[in-house]
């Protein structure tokens, strides 16, 4: 999908609207310009980069026996991302700051903060988490396995 929006994109900014640069310009910075083009595929990303996350949580409850207790933090990983890329949707479609607040300071806290640094620390640290859930728990296996309490046939 994200591909199909790039397409469009490119589309419509060189072979619709690129009659000249000018044309170009003020279709990329127009008041009907490209904007919902790059909300689906910000959204888009979203949903993907959302999937694998969850795919990735599912695994590793499934590895811990389906006890929650895991996965606890991975999900509050997931959740503080999603907050923070809907808090940077919404802030693309609210009006900048103005000249007079940036020059008194006065901005609101929320333009201030990079949410997008927010969310994908919060992808690496969900990926980073359940990553390392697995394996513990691979290695947690292979060493009950060697050890002489286990019988061969029990995993």
């Amino acid at each position: 999908m994200r591909v199909g929006c790039v397409w469009h994109f490119i589309n419509a900014l060189y072979l619709v609207h690129g009659a000249t640069r000018e044309d170009e310009f003020i279709w990329m910075f127009g008041p009907r310009g490209p904007e919902p083009v790059e909300t689906f595929a910000s959204v888009t990303l979203f949903v993907m980069i959302l999937v694998a996350d969850l795919i990735m949580i599912w695994r590793s409850w499934a590895m811990y026996a389906r006890r929650w207790i895991a996965i606890v933090l991975p999900v509050l990983t997931v959740i503080t991302g999603l907050i923070a890329v809907s808090i940077q949707l919404t802030l693309d479609y609210l009006p900048p700051p103005s000249d007079e607040q940036i020059a008194t300071n006065r901005v609101p806290a929320l333009f201030k903060i990079n949410w997008n640094t927010i969310y994908f620390a919060m992808i690496v640290s969900t990926n980073t988490l359940c990553t390392l859930l697995i394996l513990g728990r691979i290695l947690f296996l292979i060493g009950w396995r060697q050890s002489s309490h286990c019988p061969i046939d029990a995993i």
